[in-house]
């Protein structure tokens, strides 16, 4: 099967996206923590990457490398949105974040993110995680020990104990973290898993 990465932009209120169709096969959510819908909080720019949150695409037929691929997301509230994912070599869309004009899609497996060991003459970083409502919304406060959040340094080479983190959502990638704070939009009613990876400036996780 293929993988369908993509960013999504919710300029209104809470959602879910609960179903994924493309005339071209048969297409599936996947998610980290085996959910069959994906929360969507309101005023979010969440990213489905293979890290997270994904789309498969079992097509009927071999794709061509560059062929726009049509795909249909329904959501609960928003209802179906129509979009294209191009086609590219394994591994070419794997992050939207770096700058795709559409969803991309590779026909590698969904694979786990790189990770970096720490030496044993350096302390290992730890993290911990609150939760708790602010308003309509929900404050996250991460707190480390022995990391050092440093956004000018992101995207840099690597320095042991310095990066930044990620935030997830039921395997929903909902935002890069740059210091200690920050905010989920409202949510649909429900139970939600809240995860944190700590990673370093060439986004490898601790």
């Amino acid at each position: 099967a293929a993988t369908i990465t993509l960013a999504i932009a919710n300029s209104g209120g809470p959602d879910r996206m609960i179903a994924v169709t493309s005339p071209l096969g048969t297409a599936a959510i996947r998610s980290s923590e085996g959910v069959d819908w994906l929360p969507i909080p309101a005023g979010s720019t969440p990213v489905l990457s293979t890290d997270g949150a994904w789309i498969t695409l079992a097509p009927d037929a071999a794709l061509a490398e560059g062929q726009l691929v049509p795909l249909t997301l329904s959501f609960e509230r928003a209802g179906p949105v129509t979009t294209q994912a191009r086609v590219t070599a394994a591994g070419a869309g794997d992050d939207p974040h770096a700058g795709h004009a559409m969803p991309g899609m590779g026909d590698a497996a969904a694979k786990s993110p790189a990770t970096v060991q720490v030496p044993q003459d350096r302390p290992v970083p730890t993290l911990s995680i609150q939760v708790s409502p602010d308003g309509d919304r929900w404050a996250v406060r991460v707190e480390t020990t022995d990391f050092t959040f440093n956004e000018d340094m992101a995207d840099g080479p690597h320095v042991p104990g310095v990066g930044h983190a990620h935030l997830y959502l039921d395997g929903v990638k909902l935002q890069r973290l740059y210091h200690r704070d920050a905010t989920i939009g409202a949510l649909p009613p429900g139970s939600y898993l809240v995860r944190v990876t700590l990673n370093t400036n060439d986004h490898r996780v601790y």
